[in-house]
């Protein structure tokens, strides 16, 4: 009797650390992660933080982004979650609807950051229902890439600034290099939708009650979209270049990414140096890009 006495009082006493879900802790420390490149260096950051709040240690955790999104479910389902975390803009309405984030609308007014020191767009990405449940950390938006030696030889001082134009462009490049025209994912829904969106369309209504797929504008980008792979203007299969081997070698002359690829190019292919530059994307009814990047 005097033993199931001593398992139940130990049992009522560990209560309160399995409602919360974690394991018990100094409030003093905080845990954050961090992908990537921001993973290798964040404990810099934190540094920094801590000397500046000496009673607060920072634990970080670098995670590769490979594993970062099965990590961060693992961690909600199972309750032990990291204080703060680094969040891939597209992925923060899922979590949210699993109820992982805490609004930090409070902390924004107690603090000196200021809605208006960003760019809308990339505060809004954070913003659901009114409720703010991120900080926008760094941005990158989508450009096209292209080799500027290659576009001359098929008629372009400039780069295509209209869809027109950059199918023309694409299939004249096709033709006349050793590649195709463009590199475009087939599968990879970011790149469709800066097509659609530059085109009037949307996934869904501005209120979210009508599905939009069925629409013109969402068949009509649809169609010239898959005219790029059923024309030859881009690979229908992945050929297995390597990406900036096949930006150098004009295997693929034009290309969608981001800002981090304007260091690798003139890190690992600096013989192109003065062949290439980059242009806003072509478009339609207008030449609207994807914000990516991440949130705290």
């Amino acid at each position: 009797m005097k033993r199931t006495v001593r398992l139940a009082l130990m049992f009522l006493l560990m209560l309160p650390a399995l409602a919360d879900g974690r394991p018990q802790r100094d409030r003093e420390e905080i845990v954050v992660w961090a992908m990537g490149y921001e993973g290798t260096v964040i404990r810099r950051m934190a540094r920094k933080f801590e000397e500046k709040n000496p009673d607060i240690r920072v634990n970080t955790q670098a995670i590769p982004w490979s594993a970062a999104h099965e990590k961060l479910l693992t961690a909600v389902v199972g309750r032990v979650p990291p204080d703060v975390s680094q969040m891939g803009t597209t992925w923060i309405a899922e979590f949210q609807s699993m109820g992982a984030f805490e609004p930090v609308n409070e902390y924004l007014q107690q603090s000196d950051i200021s809605r208006e020191d960003f760019f809308q767009s990339t505060f809004d990405i954070g913003e659901i229902n009114g409720q703010n449940y991120g900080i926008p950390w760094y941005i990158d938006t989508r450009v096209l890439f292209y080799r500027t030696d290659l576009l001359k030889e098929v008629g372009y001082d400039s780069p295509p600034a209209t869809w027109e134009e950059l199918m023309d462009a694409a299939l004249k490049l096709s033709d006349k290099g050793p590649g195709f025209g463009i590199n475009l994912p087939v599968a990879d829904w970011t790149t469709f939708l800066q097509f659609l969106w530059q085109n009037d369309g949307d996934i869904f209504s501005e209120d979210h009650q009508e599905i939009m797929v069925t629409g013109e504008p969402f068949a009509e980008t649809l169609r010239y979209y898959k005219s790029f792979f059923e024309k030859g203007a881009a690979p229908l299969e992945d050929p297995g270049y390597n990406l900036l081997w096949a930006f150098r070698e004009g295997h693929y002359p034009m290309l969608i990414s981001g800002p981090w690829m304007i260091d690798q190019i003139r890190d690992q292919i600096p013989e192109i140096e003065g062949k290439w530059s980059v242009a806003m994307l072509p478009g339609k009814k207008s030449r609207t890009s994807f914000v990516g990047g991440s949130h705290l």
